[in-house]
């Protein structure tokens, strides 16, 4: 009898990847409607022309929208938009409680990059 399941599992939990790329999504939109400029920000992958994560293992397009938000955050005509701050950090919240250990994967790109 034929069977169409796979002989092995996933190596890892796609979870926490499907995690990161909701937070990309949202940081994304969240910046077009606070109208940060996104032109050059880099690749991401996109679903019917919305941004829905990013491509392979390439960081750089979230380093860089992650600069120019802050950077927008940062300017003294900054209006943000209402719910934006409450919607991410309660995202982050949702994220860092079920894996914690995306916080050291972070932090270890981070220092690495920094060297």
């Amino acid at each position: 009898m034929s069977s169409n399941k796979p002989g092995s599992t996933v190596p890892l939990c796609l979870l926490p990847l499907t995690a990161a790329d909701t937070e990309v999504d949202f940081l994304h939109s969240w910046a077009r409607w606070a109208g940060v400029d996104l032109r050059g920000c880099g690749r991401f992958y996109r679903v019917n022309g919305f941004v829905r994560g990013v491509i392979g293992d390439d960081s750089a397009p979230v380093r860089e929208l992650t600069r120019r938000v802050l950077t927008a955050m940062d300017s003294p005509t900054w209006v943000e938009p209402e719910g934006m701050r409450e919607n991410l950090c309660e995202l982050r919240a949702v994220h860092m409680r079920r894996w914690p250990e995306i916080s050291d994967t972070v932090w270890q790109v981070v220092l690495r990059e920094d060297a």
